[in-house]
């Protein structure tokens, strides 16, 4: 009667189609059950025993529990059917699959579903069976069992190999958290379970791999610090961000470690805990070392009296006899205190990394509280410091002599920046910045007009240079008047660009001379040493023209290396009686171009 009660509780159909979380319920119950009854049994006869010696129930337990014995057995073989389905068929249950990441995520996903394919063939060969599950009469059972069983066996082992395999292509801490988090939502069946908690202590290996490469990371950067360690940071809380970057990155991988609140306490996870402490420590010291070393470096400075360190003029110009301040001659720099602005970047970092014994000095922390304040001043005074820089860059240094007297009215009205303002004044942008670069702005246009009308002087020089005063025209024979025609007609076009780039050239020059007309006599004499010079390089284009000419006109009489000469000049022979005379003469052919108009 129990049998048969718990048999109507247990639908197998549902085993088979997944639903195994409902049936695993009802299986424990009938098994439970099971054995209630026969503890029941045990119970009663030790109480008739004891109270009626006389009368003890010595009836065969084998025999009358035998059915219920294979019953309960019955149903524990079921219940590690539904445990096999928990554990290899979860993608045909419907259950959602962990993400594995990294490069082998496609070769371990294909492992489970093959091992997946495997255990449902298994399971059906089970299913399909030709007599009652539930019967415990069913004398083939245990052989069907017993087989289905060993194949579960051999998908653990292969379980397990996928699982090994995953492990093998991690790298970092993170990786392997998030590993074997992923087995351990899939594991159910003890074996498997057991193997993945084992798996810990790989996890632990790679945690202390970590902890070794970063020591050795910092014992090098110790050694060899590498700075900038980033653009802008500065040395001392630069390297302090550096090394607290290494003590966020082992704290980050501990925290991961310390989630993994299933795993068993280990020699490797005390020796791991030591070992983190320890580097912890290590960093944590070399930090407060690196902050007690730049105070010292503060101190330095007189930290009390940081604010007389903005009591100096806004500009100033390098009159330094270095190679390097020799290049630099006649141009503006900011004369803000460099020691104040390495100052500012560190406390600016300090201040992201203080606590545990790191507090910035007063007196810095005060100072540096003005630093956004300063640093816009700072970029309005560099506005000045690049529109006067570009004057100065633009111009030759023969063209500054032309351009003395603008310079000396440009450093008259900056003046004031280099001596009387501060950087504590107020009105900075309004009464200096703003004139300023209205004033370098307005000589920047003249020094822009100069350099474009003196390049097109030289473009028009390089025309002249590039002008033909002979035409000579190619596989063309001519007659005597024809050529004459043809050069006289050549010369008459060249002088009309001759005297057209002399009008240009002219009025180039005299539109120029109008930044320098008011000018005292020693800007007049740079003038005319300009003007020289432009006469020069005209000279020079001529030259370059007529040499150009001539050497055309000998190619075509005499030839060159690649080419004969050809005929030019076409000459009748006449024979009169017994002498010969040519037409035109030889002496008629003494053509001379007038080089001189």
């Amino acid at each position: 009667e129990i049998i048969r009660r718990c048999q109507a509780t247990i639908d197998l159909q549902d085993i088979f189609d997944g639903k195994v979380d409902t049936s695993m319920v009802q299986l424990q119950q009938a098994i439970d059950c099971g054995r209630e009854w026969k503890m029941a049994y045990q119970k009663t006869c030790r109480l008739l025993e004891k109270n009626q010696p006389d009368r003890p129930w010595n009836f065969p337990e084998g025999s009358i529990f035998a059915q219920i014995d294979a019953f309960v057995q019955r149903c524990c073989d079921l219940l590690e059917v539904c445990e096999g389905q928990q554990q290899f068929a979860c993608q045909t249950r419907g259950q959602a699959m962990p993400v594995f990441g990294g490069t082998r995520a496609p070769e371990i996903n294909k492992s489970l579903r093959e091992i997946e394919d495997s255990f449902l063939k298994n399971l059906q060969r089970l299913q399909s069976v030709d007599y009652d599950l539930l019967d415990v009469r069913a004398a083939k059972w245990p052989d069907d069992f017993s087989a289905f069983k060993n194949q579960m066996r051999d998908l653990e082992v292969m379980y397990m190999n996928v699982i090994t395999g995953a492990f093998e292509g991690v790298g970092t801490v993170q990786s392997a958290v998030e590993v074997l988090d992923s087995f351990y939502l899939l594991s159910k069946r003890e074996r498997i379970k057991a193997f993945v908690e084992k798996k810990g202590e790989h996890l632990y290996n790679v945690f202390l791999q970590e902890i070794n490469n970063i020591q050795r990371e910092f014992q090098h950067f110790r050694r060899q610090p590498m700075l900038p360690i980033v653009q802008g940071h500065p040395n001392y809380a630069g390297m302090a961000l550096a090394v607290k970057g290494l003590m966020l990155r082992v704290q980050r991988q501990m925290e991961d470690l310390n989630s993994l609140c299933y795993l068993e306490p280990c020699r490797e996870q005390e020796n791991t805990r030591d070992q983190y402490n320890n580097l912890h420590g290590v960093l944590e010291g070399f930090v407060r070392q690196t902050f007690g070393e730049w105070v010292t470096e503060l101190k330095a400075m007189d930290d009390q009296n940081l604010a007389k360190r903005l009591q100096v003029g806004l500009l100033t110009k390098p009159e330094d006899g270095t190679l390097m301040q020799r290049t630099k001659q006649g141009l503006l720099e900011s004369n803000f205190d460099k020691e104040l602005l390495k100052m500012f970047q560190e406390v600016y970092y300090w201040e992201k990394i203080q606590g545990s014994g790191i507090v910035v000095p007063y007196a810095a922390h005060d100072l540096a509280s003005q630093r956004d304040t300063l640093r816009i001043l700072r970029e309005h005074v560099l506005r000045v410091v690049r529109d006067y820089n570009q004057i100065v860059i633009a111009l030759q240094p023969e063209e500054r002599k032309l351009f003395t007297h603008h310079l000396r009215n440009l450093d008259k009205t900056i003046g004031p920046g280099l001596s009387r303002y501060n950087w504590n004044n107020p009105g900075i942008k309004e009464y200096f910045v703003r004139e300023s670069c209205r004033e370098c702005a307005k000589v920047y246009d003249w020094v822009k007009q100069f350099k474009k009308n003196n390049a097109e002087i030289v473009q028009v020089c390089k025309q002249i240079s590039e002008m033909h005063l002979i035409k000579i025209e190619k596989k063309t024979v001519h007659r005597e008047e024809e050529f004459r025609d043809v050069q006289e007609k050549c010369q008459e076009e060249v002088q009309r660009l001759f005297k057209e780039a002399l009008e240009k050239i002219t009025e180039l020059l005299l539109n120029t001379y109008k930044f320098f007309e008011s000018h005292p006599n020693e800007i007049q004499k740079e003038w005319k040493v300009y003007v020289e010079k432009v006469d020069k390089r005209v000279e020079e284009a001529l030259k370059k023209a007529v040499k150009t000419s001539l050497q055309e006109l000998c190619r075509a009489l005499n030839g060159d290396n690649k080419t004969e000469p050809a005929p030019l000049f076409k000459i009748q022979a006449v024979l009169e009686e017994i002498k010969v005379d040519f037409k035109p003469s030889v002496y008629q052919m003494d053509f001379k171009p007038p080089m001189h108009q």
